[in-house]
């Protein structure tokens, strides 16, 4: 069974073609191999094939769908560039001075700092993007690759302040470079890093991979963090914002219905759309991060404004009926069929309101975890609603003056 297949591929950046007609299958379960010379597209293969880049002519076929047609992105399917671990420091040239010499001849060490800097190193002067590719512009010397040590020792350089030789200045010597490590909140840190191409949800789960073989490697007392930008790290502490926002709300309630009954019957519609955001999460596969946490904050807000809306009602119905002493459910039913409309059309409204961020797909995390999340919480909703506010609802009594916000409502026996 072919898992990959690569048809007639072809990719051209401006007048230059770097892949021709390439065709091949790779199946499921070998491990393939693909061999070239430096530059021979061996890595603009596997950006096509990713997504990545847009090929100019052929396709690109993942699990059966067509890569940059059915899906933007394979959601299992990623590029490791290097394994993980930590980067060898390659050996550096350093420079002991002659004071003296520089004083004699009428040298600085920033004229020739700055010469050595050109000639040796470059410089990062901007950013190029198309709808073909986009990457960072380096500025380089042209005599960087062929300029080494014993052009250092045994040839002039020109300076600003003219042609220099550099022993009588300088001696270079060659040492390891040493790794920096640095001291943050009493703790020592190294930095492990890696390059890894693929859609959100696979290098999610590979780093999270990583990070957990690190960890279970490391002896007590060190441990392996994601600093990686917009990574949402779950130490439990998050969930405390959730707390403090339901007993906000809680009070609140509490002190607009002069009752602490009804204020829980609302909260109850919370965790219950919480139930909601995570089922779509996992059917879905979409990785939580930041955004699913934000759907929670939300959806506290927004879910209790539901109940507030019938239990108001309610409450208007049952003040304006008291004299007729009707059921309670009776009641319920009149002020749920008055608000159940408003309520259902502004559940859709918020989560129609979110679809533009589902159509962007998984290249923006935060905002379609963010979307997916809030909109299957309001729909679970709709269920608590439903099913499971009438279960907490002090529906059994007769009717009695507990509610205190009265307006003028016609009163109807039949319902």
């Amino acid at each position: 069974m072919n898992i990959i297949s690569v048809k007639n591929l072809s990719k051209d950046f401006g007048q230059e073609r770097v892949l021709h007609s390439v065709t091949r299958d790779f199946e499921k379960g070998r491990i393939h191999g693909i061999v070239g010379n430096n530059g021979s597209g061996k890595t603009v293969l596997m950006k096509c094939i990713c997504g990545f880049l847009i090929p100019t002519e052929g396709e690109v076929i993942v699990n059966g769908k067509r890569v940059g047609k059915d899906v933007d992105f394979p959601p299992d399917l990623g590029i490791i560039i290097e394994t993980p671990g930590h980067e060898r420091q390659e050996d550096e040239l350093y420079m002991v001075y002659t004071p003296q010499n520089f004083a004699l001849y009428g040298q600085s060490a920033a004229a020739m700092h700055g010469t050595l800097r050109e000639l040796l190193s470059g410089v990062d002067v901007g950013r190029y993007e198309d709808e073909f590719i986009r990457t960072d512009i380096y500025l380089r010397s042209l005599q960087s690759d062929r300029f080494n040590v014993w052009d250092l020792e045994h040839t002039h350089v020109k300076t600003s302040e003219g042609d220099v030789w550099l022993p009588p200045f300088m001696d270079m010597n060659l040492r390891e470079a040493k790794n920096c490590i640095p001291k943050k909140n009493q703790e020592y840190v190294l930095r492990v890093a890696f390059n890894v191409l693929g859609s959100y949800n696979y290098t999610a789960k590979y780093i999270e991979e990583v990070t957990d073989e690190f960890n279970d490697r490391f002896p007590v007392g060190y441990r392996c963090l994601n600093n990686t930008p917009n990574w949402y790290q779950d130490e439990g502490t998050q969930y405390w914002l959730i707390l403090v926002i339901v007993l906000i709300i809680y009070f609140m309630c509490s002190i607009l219905f002069e009752s602490f009954r009804l204020p829980f019957v609302i909260i109850t519609l919370i965790p219950v759309s919480f139930i909601g955001t995570f089922l779509t999460f996992y059917f879905s596969g979409v990785k939580f991060g930041t955004g699913g946490f934000a759907s929670l904050v939300l959806l506290s807000g927004l879910v209790v404004n539901a109940g507030i809306y019938i239990i108001n009602e309610y409450n208007n119905q049952t003040a304006a009926c008291k004299a007729q002493a009707l059921p309670r459910v009776n009641l319920y039913v009149k002020a749920y069929n008055h608000k159940i409309i408003p309520v259902f059309l502004t559940t859709l409204s918020t989560v129609l309101g979110l679809v533009p961020f589902l159509i962007d797909g998984q290249e923006e995390a935060f905002w379609f975890s963010f979307a997916i999340g809030t909109s299957g919480g309001l729909l679970f909703s709709i269920l608590a609603l439903i099913f499971v506010m009438p279960i907490f609802m002090p529906l059994k009594k007769a009717t009695s003056g507990f509610a205190r916000h009265t307006r003028t409502v016609s009163c109807r026996t039949s319902l």
